[in-house]
């Protein structure tokens, strides 16, 4: 019986080892994920600003 008690709990613990570890890769993923939307944003906004410039300046054509 004890034998049985003992294989459950070492099966909740590679359980709980595992959840943690996938938590982790989220957690990673996201950070990541808003690192690149903001530098999809940058990209944008620096686009938006020189296309600006360039129609003020009067050099494009509408």
């Amino acid at each position: 019986m004890a034998n049985n008690a003992e294989q459950h709990d070492y099966q909740a613990e590679e359980q709980k080892h595992i959840i943690s570890a996938r938590l982790e890769l989220l957690k990673k993923g996201s950070q990541q994920d808003l690192s690149a939307t903001s530098d999809v944003i940058e990209k944008l906004r620096s686009g938006i600003l020189s296309y600006g410039a360039y129609t003020n300046n009067g050099l494009h054509d509408t």
